[in-house]
């Protein structure tokens, strides 16, 4: 799951990161579900995994992302976040989205 500042972030950053198509999970699982396009990643991985309990910390989030070094939490954060994306990803067949 992305937001709108993402792209520049990556694109931003030090190694200077360009994504070419970035898709939103919850835009997908919206059109595929029903779930709601503001839906957060808790409630997704609930929904569409059978995950229940998944829990990512709102501070850690929001934390500085752009220091030299993350913190554990923050790689925690990044790991789940990545993580979840692609088993929901797969699990929607993301790459099957828009062939109609």
């Amino acid at each position: 799951m992305w937001n709108y500042r993402d792209a520049s972030m990556l694109r931003n950053s030090k190694h200077r990161l360009h994504i070419s198509q970035l898709v939103d999970v919850r835009v997908v699982a919206s059109d595929l579900r029903g779930c709601s396009r503001g839906a957060s990643m808790e409630s997704l991985a609930a929904k569409i995994l059978g995950m229940d309990g998944v829990e990512k910390k709102e501070w850690v989030g929001r934390s500085a992302w752009d220091e030299t070094w993350l913190s554990e939490e923050q790689v925690e954060y990044a790991c789940v976040d990545a993580f979840l994306c692609f088993l929901m990803a797969k699990a929607l067949r993301v790459w099957k989205w828009g062939e109609d």
